[in-house]
């Protein structure tokens, strides 16, 4: 099978592994950790005062005779000796007679007869794993681990054996990682917790030695604070399959615990395996599936399978591909990839882009063995792409079918034909691969043929022609060359025109980038009776009034506004250029805004006072009082809460004080929020007295008559 080419699913060159790799480091931090516990348990001072009464002093068991030191060890008291003496010769770099002699000839010994303390055990099993570490000595390593963690845990602290963990898995890693399962099952018992890197490289190890058991057993216990990387999910959701759990249960625990990386599991594993060009997953996944593959989907597999990685789609590939690979996948999974005639004329458009016509003419023998006719479209790429003698056999090719009636057209616009949206998807996947002439002979296509792109076509054109630097196409050429492609896209194109006017916070266009934008607002518009979405008419008059472009472009623009539908409104235009002016922090442009705010519109809303404090800050009462008649609300309990708060803020008495005159003589009640922050300036000790002694009394006339329970709060609390 074609498909199963021996690819690994990552490179697995131990580079990762590596990274972790045991050094002296581990072993000393371990090592250290271990000392600390050992003369917490056994302070040096008790060691010292049991030497002196041993008249005999202590002995050294690594060079008695194998008789003599187990007969020394056989004393209960002096099975100290054997962690002591360890310990002593870890500090001295002696692991190896720690590892060969303490442990395997005496401690490990099958004819010991004599039992040993648990706690001596613990210490003495501490310094074995130091000196294991420390000699690489991997077997040694995952025994001693094992034995202490049928220790009760209170016999080693959480430290050693977090460090203990940490330094065998990295040993592991770089020199027996077939043994890490042995370790992994250790960590509940151990309570330990892996941190993100090792915990990665330890995924990564299961899952190269197909340990998926253990694997799916350990993603479980991370928290999801840990948040692995993508190829670990990866690794997990393929090792549940692989178990055979089914798919429907494995989508499940994607959807809940994974997070919303695709809308399903199969799809965002193929995506993945196409992408890592992992030939065993994508056929696995092929395997896995019971319906047809999308478009996008199916045009990544071929793309995988023809393409080689790092070769650009337009360049003449170095070796053409077998014939029959991706009639082989057709054959070998009828249930993602069907013989019909959308599937098998994608497979022959995506072959002939990817410059591979003995591939597209394999495909074309196989759909007329089937009986299935292939699309119109699919016919013309594979003439357009091909070099002149596979032209000529693909033309003569179109002319047979077409007279003997089995060549199918393709009804782009038609929902329930095999040829919907069929430009349109190789659109989006060669705007996806960064292939502009290949995107640009599809849109000629689609010119040619009337067909109009939709939303997400012209997003992923202007991602790929227009929004890069330089520009393949303009956005004014881009319609030029293909009018009747782009026109039905008003989303799409509001956000080019966005783009091309530059409108973020410190953003300028320049006044041809503004004429470029009009022109084709105005084609848009008055030519192609395309609905704009709305806020593109805030885009202009904002531009339009930052840059000071003439007062008639404005008005040109708000009259379209109104124009464009029942229920659009001059005033809903204002409000839409002042949230573009608030996002910006652009003071000037909403200033020029406001004064030529039309007088027959009424007052600001409360959403606008809100806009316009936050972008006027604290000072806001004398730019108020400079605006045009009937443009602030001063009857607006929000508008003069705001004020007052600013005001206090600024501290400007007088404009407090008028503001609070203002809702007094008119009976406004202001908000809780205004309220606290009155109270907040009379608690001042540094308060002006006569200022304090008229805030306090405004504010209890204000508020006098409040059943906001929250503001008798606070007016109970005032002195």
């Amino acid at each position: 099978m074609f498909l199963r080419a021996p690819t690994a699913m990552v490179p697995r060159g131990r580079l990762l592994q590596r990274a972790f790799a045991a050094t002296a480091v581990d072993s000393a931090a371990l090592q250290k950790a271990t000392s600390a516990h050992a003369r917490h348990v056994f302070p040096d001072s008790l060691a010292q005062a049991l030497d002196g009464c041993d008249r005999h002093g202590r002995p050294t068991l690594h060079g008695a005779s194998l008789e003599k030191a187990p007969a020394i060890l056989k004393n209960p008291k002096n099975q100290r000796y054997l962690w002591q003496e360890a310990a002593a010769l870890n500090c001295t770099g002696q692991h190896a007679v720690v590892v060969d002699v303490l442990y395997a000839q005496l401690y490990a010994n099958k004819k010991r007869r004599y039992a040993v303390l648990p706690r001596t055990t613990s210490l003495f099993l501490q310094q074995v794993l130091v000196a294991a570490v420390a000699t690489s000595a991997p077997v040694v390593a995952v025994d001693v681990l094992q034995q202490l963690a049928q220790l009760d845990t209170s016999l080693l602290p959480l430290d050693v054996r977090s460090l203990a963990v940490d330094a065998v898995l990295r040993l592991l890693l770089v020199s027996a990682p077939d043994l890490i399962v042995d370790v992994v099952s250790l960590l509940g018992p151990l309570h330990v917790k892996l941190d993100k890197p090792l915990a990665t490289a330890v995924v990564d190890a299961l899952f190269a030695g197909d340990h998926y058991t253990a694997l799916v057993a350990l993603v479980a216990t991370l928290p999801p604070s840990l948040e692995l990387p993508v190829m670990a999910h990866v690794q997990a959701l393929v090792a549940r399959l692989r178990l055979g759990q089914t798919v429907a249960d494995v989508n499940a625990y994607f959807l809940r615990d994974v997070g919303p990386l695709a809308d399903d599991v199969l799809s965002f594993l193929l995506v993945h395996a196409c992408k890592h060009r992992d030939y065993d997953l994508v056929a696995d996944v092929l395997g896995w599936l019971d319906q047809p593959l999308p478009p996008q989907q199916a045009l990544a597999l071929f793309h995988t399978l023809l393409v080689p990685a790092g070769v650009d789609l337009t360049a003449a590939p170095s070796a053409p591909m077998p014939d029959r690979c991706v009639v082989e996948l057709f054959e070998a999974y009828p249930a993602a990839l069907p013989s019909t005639t959308s599937a098998l004329s994608l497979a022959v458009s995506a072959a002939s882009f990817f410059q591979q016509p003995e591939v597209a003419a394999a495909v074309f023998d196989f759909a007329a063995a089937q009986n299935v006719p292939i699309l119109d479209v699919a016919y013309g790429h594979a003439g357009a792409t091909a070099a002149p003698g596979h032209r000529q056999r693909f033309s003569a090719r179109y002319n047979a079918d077409h007279r003997a009636g089995i060549v199918a057209t393709a009804q782009q616009w038609n929902a329930a034909d095999a040829g919907y949206h069929f430009s349109g998807a190789l659109l989006q996947f060669m705007c996806a691969r960064d292939a502009p002439a290949l995107v640009q002979l599809l849109l000629r296509e689609m010119q040619y043929y009337s067909v109009e792109a939709s939303e997400a076509d012209m997003a992923a054109v202007l991602r790929c022609l227009t929004h890069r630097s330089p520009p393949v196409l303009r956005l004014q050429e881009l319609y030029d060359a293909f009018p009747r492609v782009i026109k039905n896209a008003p989303a799409a194109l509001t956000q080019g025109l966005a783009t091309l006017l530059q409108v973020r916070p410190g953003g300028t266009a320049a006044r041809a980038d503004l004429d470029e934008a009009l022109a084709l607002w105005r084609c848009f518009v008055w030519t192609e009776a395309v609905r704009l979405e709305p806020s593109v008419f805030a885009l202009l008059v904002y531009v339009a009034l930052r840059d000071g472009a003439p007062s008639s472009i404005v008005h040109e623009v708000s009259t379209q506004y109104t124009q464009q539908a029942a229920g659009w409104h001059a005033s809903q235009l204002h409000s839409a250029v002042l949230e573009l002016c608030a996002s910006c922090r652009d003071l000037d442009t909403m200033t020029a805004l406001l004064r030529q705010r039309p007088v027959e519109m009424p007052p600001l809303g409360d959403a606008d006072v809100a806009l316009m404090f936050a972008t006027v800050g604290v000072h806001a009462m004398p730019y108020l009082r400079a605006l045009p008649r009937g443009v602030v609300p001063w009857s607006s309990p929000v508008l003069l809460s705001k004020a007052l708060m600013a005001a206090l803020a600024a501290n400007t008495p007088m404009d407090v004080l008028e503001v609070m005159g203002m809702a007094i003589d008119n009976d406004i009640a202001l908000s809780a929020e205004a309220c606290a922050a009155c109270v907040a300036v009379l608690a001042k000790d540094d308060l002006d007295p006569s200022f304090k002694t008229d805030l306090h009394l405004s504010t209890t006339t204000l508020w006098a008559a409040t059943d906001d329970p929250t503001i008798t709060r606070l007016l109970d609390g005032l002195t």
